[in-house]
């Protein structure tokens, strides 16, 4: 089972029920484009640029996780758990990269968007 099977699982979802909320506008694409991902995980030995959109297409399906809990809402502990269910499923995928890559993407990740996505949480 690829690992982001493994992930969607965990939410009692799958990549056709993602899907249709995109279509919804409930859900969208929260990367930059797909040259411009994290350059540090491109230094990666096991790093396979045959594999890239394989990778931002599964990032894709997390971050359509992330708005649907966005979507949601709540208050302070649901915003800052729905920020951390982010970076912690994006830590999983990247599972053949080395730990300090995945940490600073965690890092950089549960940062972020702490910091910049207050204005697109609902806030209740």
């Amino acid at each position: 089972m690829k690992t982001i099977d493994k992930i969607l699982k965990k939410y009692n979802l799958d990549q056709k029920i993602l899907l249709e909320l995109e279509i919804e506008k409930k859900c969208n694409w929260c990367w930059p484009k797909h040259n411009k991902f994290f350059p540090f995980i491109k230094k990666d030995k096991n790093y396979n640029p045959n594999k890239q959109e394989y990778l931002l297409y599964d990032l894709d399906f997390l971050c359509d996780i992330h708005d649907l809990q966005y979507w949601k809402g709540g208050w302070l502990f649901k915003y800052i758990k729905a920020n951390y269910i982010l970076a912690k499923n994006i830590y999983t995928l990247l599972h053949w990269t080395k730990w300090y890559s995945k940490l600073f993407v965690f890092i950089l990740v549960f940062g972020g968007t702490t910091m910049f996505g207050f204005r697109y949480f609902n806030w209740k």
